[in-house]
Formats: structure tokens, C-alpha cells, sequence
């Protein structure tokens, strides 16, 4: 079909877009697209970001109209949907091949994946999608051997257990509110990791921590400063820089003088 659209002679509309596109080709709709259709079809009047379906007419144009072609889609079946030819470049692709992001809230009866042994955008996830695609059948093209299989397995694999967030639960640290530290320095803060692992709230702390640790330094981050009375908001600020043997470091310290109050992030 595709050697008799380029032929001039033809009677078929030359093929249209980058892609070529012409006469019985399976196409997808790339945006959500309001679509006229003739009074009396049985159709939304509305076409879907990723919606399927092949074209079942194509017309040359004659004086001066413009190349068209009619595309039913597989969840209108009864409504033919009209694309000029500047319409089919910019919002049909074709549809013989998709990617697993593309396919994504669809089925198919049948399901042909092809897992590369690499890629950068693979992922547990990504697998998880083209895996539960199909609705009768699967057939998995994978490269070399099963590796890729068995390696998105593991949990460590996961795009979604590698993220930073709340969303699914506190990664890091609990409800510090029990013992008295304000929001600002609760231990959910803790977003960034030292070389040993320990969670702390900057890179410029990262460096600090680090260097301390390779002067051979003992380091306790973030503990809790209490004065002779048992109360961590009351101390005296002089006993801070003078308790030897300990070498205190305070970063991101601040003072009320009338309190004598230190929020601050200790590294002794």
C-alpha cells in the first residue's frame, strides 16, 4: 500500500507525515482532541490521548481540498472520524509498535514485549506495566537470556523504593515532636547521607561530618543538648565550647539570649 501512495499516478493520497501514513495503517491519537462528527453518528465527538485504531478510507484531494482520511478507533467502532492531512501529522503516529509508557491504562488480547538486557529507563516498575498488559496471551522477546528477568526481581530494583519521599512511608528517623525539637529540625529533615550512611540536613554538613570522621573523631549528629537541670532547652552556652575532653561542634546553631535556648545540630 505504501508503494502505490508514492506513486503520482495513484488514486490513494500520498502518504502523510514523517511517518508515511496511508490507507489501512493502525495508527494512535498523541493528544486529547475534540473531533466534529456528522449528526446522527454514534460516537463521543472526542478522541482520547492514546486511543487505537486503523483507517478505512482515504480520499485524494480535488480542487484545492486537502488529502483525508477516516480513522475508526477501537473504542468508538461505530464513528469514523475525519484527519486532513496536516491533522495526521501532528496528532497520529503509527501504532504497529508501542512502548510500555504509551500503553500504559490500555489491554490487548495479545501482547508481544521486548525486554533489552539495558536500558536506561527500565525499571521494576516499567516491567510491572508491559507485564499486565495482555488480557489472553504473552509472549516475552527477551535478550540473551533471562537476566533482566531476574534482576528486576529484587526490591533494590525498584524506581519507586530509590526515591526520596513521604509518600509511602518515613524513610528516615520518627516523630521527633515527643522529645521537644521544633519542625525544623525533626529528624524527616534528614536528606542527605554522610560516606558512613547517617542522614543529615545539607551537603555543607556532609563534608563537615566527613571530615571529622577522617580525622578520627568521635561524631554523634543531632543529639539532644541538656544542661544540669534535665531540661534540653536550658544550659549554659560557655559549657558548650569548654567540656573537655569533648571537642564540640555546633552547626546551624541558634541562641535566645533571654533562654539561653539552643536549637542547634551538635557534632561532638
Amino acid at each position: 500500500m505504501l508503494s502505490a501512495a508514492r506513486d503520482p499516478r495513484s488514486v490513494w493520497p500520498a502518504p502523510m507525515g514523517d511517518q508515511e501514513i496511508v490507507f489501512h495503517d493502525k495508527v494512535m491519537q498523541r493528544q486529547n482532541q475534540p473531533k466534529w462528527l456528522p449528526k446522527g453518528s454514534r460516537g463521543l465527538g472526542f478522541v482520547a490521548n492514546g486511543e487505537i485504531g486503523v483507517i478505512v478510507k482515504a480520499w485524494k484531494g480535488k480542487d484545492e481540498k486537502p488529502d483525508n482520511v477516516r480513522v475508526v478507533f477501537s473504542t468508538q467502532a461505530e464513528a469514523q472520524y475525519r484527519y486532513y492531512k496536516m491533522d495526521v501529522k501532528e496528532v497520529l503516529e503509527l501504532a504497529y509498535v508501542l512502548t510500555v509508557h504509551k500503553a500504559q491504562g490500555s489491554d490487548f488480547e495479545t501482547v508481544i514485549l521486548i525486554i533489552p538486557r539495558k536500558a536506561q529507563t527500565l525499571s521494576r516498575e516499567l516491567l510491572y506495566t508491559g507485564l499486565t498488559r495482555f488480557k489472553g496471551k504473552l509472549i516475552l522477546l527477551v535478550e540473551k537470556d533471562s537476566k533482566p528477568l531476574l534482576e528486576f526481581r529484587r526490591p533494590e530494583a525498584s524506581d519507586t523504593m530509590r526515591r526520596t519521599t513521604r509518600m509511602f512511608k518515613l524513610l528516615i528517623g520518627h516523630d521527633a515532636g515527643e522529645i521537644g525539637i521544633k519542625k525544623p529540625y525533626r529528624p524527616e529533615g534528614l536528606i542527605h547521607r554522610t560516606t558512613d550512611g547517617t542522614g543529615v540536613r545539607s551537603k555543607s554538613e556532609v563534608i563537615v561530618y566527613d571530615v571529622l570522621e577522617a580525622l578520627g573523631l568521635s561524631i554523634q549528629y543531632e543529639e539532644p543538648l541538656f544542661g544540669k537541670s534535665g531540661d534540653p532547652k536550658r544550659f549554659s552556652t560557655a559549657r558548650l565550647y569548654c567540656s573537655s575532653p569533648w571537642t564540640n561542634v555546633v552547626l546551624g546553631a541558634s541562641w535566645d539570649v533571654g533562654e539561653s535556648e539552643v536549637q542547634g545540630r551538635l557534632v561532638r
